[in-house]
């Protein structure tokens, strides 16, 4: 190892630092479909932030159709132009290729744009998956939460609720 691997390492952290921060909470999905011939799934969800394709994946719940991961993500934004969460369901097999079990996305731009009160209710409509009103919280330091119910698309059923925050690098 040379001397001059040290200060790319430091730079990488004072990037990392500067960055903004998305956490993303897998929390629990219900009513998914089967694709087991036990009449159950193996389920796992793939997150895909922005362009950049920044991807996480939980871990698999075996022979569940109400799976609770509670399961956090933390993701470094450097370009809230890439505010798209594309979020699919899978059901793992071992012998087969994986089935499907839906997908959804969000647009977190909402999220990251600067808001001038401390609350702001996102309703479902033809542009959002969203299931149910969304609200999100704005707090004194700058943080922001978020909770939301996604509807699957692709499938015949199925929710997923997720929980985001927000951590904006104070600049």
């Amino acid at each position: 190892m040379g001397c001059s691997d040290k200060p790319e390492v430091e730079s990488i952290a004072v990037l990392a630092e500067m960055s903004d921060h998305l956490k993303v909470k897998v929390v629990r999905a219900i009513d998914l479909a089967f694709k087991d011939p036990n009449l159950t799934s193996d389920p796992f969800v793939l997150l895909t932030l922005g362009r950049d394709s920044h991807k996480s994946k939980t871990t698999v719940k075996n022979d569940d159709l109400t799976p609770i991961w509670n399961e956090v993500f933390t993701f470094s934004v450097n370009n809230t132009d890439s505010s798209l969460l594309k979020v699919e369901l899978w059901d793992n097999d071992r012998l087969r290729r994986d089935d499907k079990l839906g997908d959804t996305e969000i647009d977190l731009k909402p999220l990251f744009e600067k808001q001038g009160k401390d609350r702001k209710v996102l309703c479902p409509c033809k542009e959002n998956c969203l299931y149910n009103d969304s609200s999100i919280i704005q707090y004194a330091d700058g943080r922001k939460i978020q909770h939301v119910w996604l509807k699957l698309r692709n499938v015949d059923s199925g929710l997923l609720n997720l929980h985001f925050e927000w951590l904006p690098h104070s600049r």
